[in-house]
C-alpha cells in the first residue's frame, strides 16, 4: 500500500517540547525533523505504528506546523483524527480523514480545516 496525499487547506506548528521517551528509544540522531515529528505524534501520542499516517504527517502537516510551538493529535475513530496546532492564544484544527482506494489498493489521507467550536465539541464528546 502507498500513501497519496491530498489537502483541502493549510496553516502552520512545531514541536516545542523535547522528544518523549519512546522516541528516545530510537536513535534520534538518525531521524530527520520530519521523521521525529511524525514519530512523536503517531507513536508517542497516538500509540500507533501507521507508516501511511507518518508519511502524511511528514509531507503534508510538518511544513505547515514546523514554525509553531504546539501540536497534538487525537484519534476520533479508526479513520478520523483531529490535529490541533498553534499557541495558547490562537489554536487551529485539521480534521484528517483516512481513506482506502480499492482501485489502486492505496491508503491515503485528506485534511481540511475545522472551526474551533466544532473541534472542541467533537473532542468533548469523545471524552464523555
Amino acid at each position: 500500500m502507498s500513501c497519496r496525499n491530498e489537502e483541502k487547506s493549510k496553516s502552520p506548528v512545531q514541536n516545542k517540547e523535547p522528544v518523549s521517551q519512546d522516541i528516545n528509544d530510537i536513535d534520534t540522531a538518525k531521524l530527520t525533523p520530519q521523521e521525529a515529528f511524525s514519530t512523536a505524534l503517531s507513536k508517542d501520542i497516538l500509540n500507533e505504528d501507521d507508516e501511511d499516517l507518518q508519511i502524511f504527517l511528514e509531507e503534508d502537516i510538518y511544513p505547515i506546523v514546523s514554525s509553531l510551538n504546539r501540536v497534538t493529535i487525537d484519534k476520533i475513530s479508526n479513520s478520523i483524527y483531529i490535529l490541533s496546532y498553534g499557541d495558547k492564544n490562537a489554536e487551529k484544527y485539521f480534521l484528517i480523514h483516512k481513506f482506502y482506494n480499492p482501485l489502486s489498493d492505496e491508503i491515503y489521507y485528506e485534511k481540511e480545516e475545522l472551526k474551533s467550536d466544532a473541534a472542541k465539541r467533537i473532542l468533548r464528546i469523545k471524552t464523555e
